[in-house]
């Protein structure tokens, strides 16, 4: 009974349509247009107009997001100018710095005593400061050292500094002088590779030298003041070999032009000549 109802209704309202149509073509406007041509005429042109209208629109947003786009690259390459110079300028000054520094080192040298410079360092470092103008003389070949760089060992090692290669040979006593041109740190403020010739006087139980020469290769990834490296090389093979008397000395590559040349020994020690190495 429902299925007959619906199809009644459906063939009624397809009725009024196609009469609605029938008088449409009939019937004609004040331009003489007949209605259903103006309808659809009209339909269409405000389709073609809402569709003209999208076109502009999107391709106003593609402009614009070419503009971005370019505004955007122009920064970037702007912000790696302004970074560049930047980098340009830091290092002026810092040059700048270095050599406002030694001018002021050059003045503190022509216009005050080296005494009182000295007797200013003594106090300052609580012990006797000696201070002497110009350049120690280089270094003469020492016939009485051992250099340690020509085993032919394998190296993977490479830091931290590693303390379990120092080893020692317990039934001999050695006295003796070990050097190694191999030493390479790095400074912690601007990562540049430390070079220095190490030089070890001992008195005990015989160092192994391979051992020693893989600790000191262990140095080459670590970051330290020289300094702080000489003083952790003296602590560790003092620890480790136990030796009755110890000097280390480690003669760094110039950095500023100065030479570096830090020392550690045990109480007693005598002081090591002031010279330069043929590296410095």
């Amino acid at each position: 009974m429902l299925d007959i109802k619906q199809r009644t209704g459906a063939v009624f309202f397809i009725a009024i349509v196609a009469q609605v149509i029938l008088v449409s073509v009939q019937v004609q406007t004040k331009t003489g247009v007949r209605a259903i041509e103006a309808v659809s005429f009209g339909a269409f042109a405000r389709v073609q107009v809402a569709t003209s209208s999208f076109v502009r629109g999107v391709g106003d947003v593609w402009t614009n997001y070419g503009a971005l786009r370019g505004a955007r690259d122009e920064n970037t390459a702007l912000k790696r100018q302004i970074g560049e110079l930047d980098v340009r300028l830091q290092e002026q000054r810092a040059l700048a710095g270095r050599t406002t520094r030694l001018q002021e080192l050059l003045g503190l040298q022509q216009t005050t005593p080296l005494q009182t410079i000295a007797a200013d360092l003594s106090r300052t470092a609580g012990a006797q400061v000696e201070v002497r103008v110009g350049l120690p003389p280089f270094l003469q070949a020492d016939e009485h050292g051992v250099c340690i760089d020509a085993f032919d060992i394998s190296i993977d090692d490479y830091g931290p500094p590693n303390a379990r290669h120092l080893l020692t040979h317990d039934d001999a006593i050695a006295d003796e002088h070990l050097y190694s041109q191999l030493l390479k740190s790095n400074c912690p403020v601007t990562a540049q590779p430390d070079w220095a010739s190490l030089h070890l006087h001992y008195r005990g139980p015989r160092i192994d030298r391979m051992g020693l020469l893989r600790y000191l290769l262990s140095f080459r990834n670590h970051a330290e003041f020289h300094e702080q490296c000489v003083e952790r090389i003296f602590v560790d093979i003092l620890q480790r070999c136990r030796p009755q008397r110890l000097s280390v000395q480690a003669r760094y590559t110039r950095r500023g032009g100065l030479d570096i040349n830090p020392w550690r020994a045990t109480a007693g020690t005598p002081v090591p000549v002031a010279a330069r190495d043929q590296r410095q």
